[in-house]
């Protein structure tokens, strides 16, 4: 459900608050515009009640909480899952999937706009998972598998920088990636710990 911070009714607020889409993302056409239509109205809170697939992805305006509450996001087109826009402030949580493998080679699952934010707090992220293109973002959970080269990525020249606090990630190592310097940072209260192929970032 959506809970804008202006709606009301006879009882209170949050008559709403939590309640997930009923099939969220299966619209007549099966292309997740529903959620579309949502993301479009000021600061929405959505969380999702099934699984849902647009070949266009979705597009992040405003503050936005997205609780994928363990369903999937999806395209199998030329854009991002998620996009977030200029003013587009996005959460994600839920222990979801984001999965952008059905797409074109170059898709990410989430890429950030110049002024954009992003905060991942837990799910899964795949294919060319993150790419920051001037906005902010921060990693606070969450599993990345993917292209090992792609799985975080800064814009060249932009000033872009990805902070990880946390997470675990297949083939990548975020304190010692292979991009510009200063692109990927994992702070100094935090440290990488190696598991075979997966390298996950905990508090020191």
């Amino acid at each position: 459900a959506t809970q804008a911070s202006y709606e009301n009714d006879s009882f209170d607020n949050k008559y709403d608050e939590g309640v997930p889409y009923p099939l969220a993302g299966v619209d007549a056409n099966g292309t997740g515009n529903v959620i579309y239509d949502e993301l479009e109205k000021q600061n929405p809170s959505i969380l999702l009640g099934a699984d849902a697939a647009r070949s266009f992805g979705w597009f992040v305006r405003y503050a936005t909480t997205i609780n994928l509450n363990g369903h999937s996001m999806t395209t199998n087109g030329n854009q991002s899952v998620i996009d977030v826009t200029a003013n587009g402030n996005l959460v994600i949580t839920g222990n979801g999937t984001l999965d952008a493998s059905g797409g074109r080679d170059s898709v990410t699952a989430v890429t950030v706009d110049h002024g954009g934010k992003l905060t991942i707090e837990n799910g899964k992220e795949g294919n060319s998972c993150i790419y920051n293109a001037g906005g902010t973002v921060e990693i606070k959970g969450g599993t990345f598998k993917g292209d090992p080269q792609w799985t975080l990525n800064c814009q060249d020249g932009s000033g872009s920088v990805i902070t990880v606090k946390g997470g675990t990630f297949y083939k990548f190592d975020p304190s010692n990636a292979n991009v510009g310097a200063g692109e990927i940072v994992v702070p100094d209260s935090f440290k990488v710990v190696q598991n075979g192929d997966w390298y996950t970032v905990v508090a020191e």
